[in-house]
C-alpha cells in the first residue's frame, strides 16, 4: 500500500502525472466525492510510466534511464569489446581497459566490511562463542567429504 507519507512527499509528481496519465485529479482522487481507496491508489501509483515525474524521482535521483539509453550503452560497451579484440588479434601491445558506460541505478562502490562486534552482534551468542575458531576452506572440504559435523 502507499503510504501517506508517500503521497505528502510526493505529492507535486503524482498530482501531475495523475493528471497526464490518468486524466484524474489527485485532489479529487484523494480528499473529494469520488475517492479511491488505498488498493487502487497503489495500483495506479505502480502503473504509472518509467517516465513519469514520480518514478524519476524516486528510481534514480532524477536521471532518466529506460531501455533507450541502456540498449547505447550496451551498443557502446560492445563496440569498445570488437576493438579492443581486433587490437589484440592484430597488433603488439597492450589492449587499453574496457569502457563502462556509468549508469544512474548502480553504485560502484566497494562495500565495506562489517566490524567484528557488528558481526557478533548480528549472529549473537553462537558468534560470540566461537571467537578464537577459525574455518578453512580445507576444513569446509573435510567435513562435507567425511559426513561427519565438527
Amino acid at each position: 500500500m502507499i503510504s501517506f507519507e508517500f503521497v505528502a512527499n510526493n505529492f507535486d509528481e503524482l498530482e501531475a502525472d495523475f493528471q497526464r496519465e490518468y486524466g484524474i485529479d489527485l485532489r479529487e482522487a484523494l480528499y473529494g466525492d469520488s475517492r479511491v481507496g488505498g488498493r487502487r491508489l497503489t495500483a495506479l501509483v505502480n502503473g504509472l510510466s518509467p517516465r513519469s515525474a514520480t518514478m524519476r524521482k524516486i528510481n534514480a535521483n532524477g536521471d532518466e534511464w529506460g531501455s533507450t539509453e541502456e540498449l547505447l550503452a550496451v551498443l557502446c560497451e560492445l563496440i569498445d569489446l570488437g576493438n579492443r579484440m581486433y587490437f589484440q588479434a592484430h597488433f603488439e601491445g597492450d589492449v587499453w581497459d574496457p569502457i563502462e558506460v556509468p549508469r544512474p541505478h548502480t553504485k560502484n562502490e566497494i562495500p565495506e566490511m562489517s566490524p567484528p562486534e557488528n558481526v557478533r552482534a548480528f549472529f549473537g551468542t553462537m558468534a560470540m562463542s566461537a571467537e578464537n575458531v577459525i574455518v578453512t576452506p580445507s576444513d569446509i572440504a573435510d567435513s562435507s567429504t567425511s559426513g561427519e559435523a565438527q
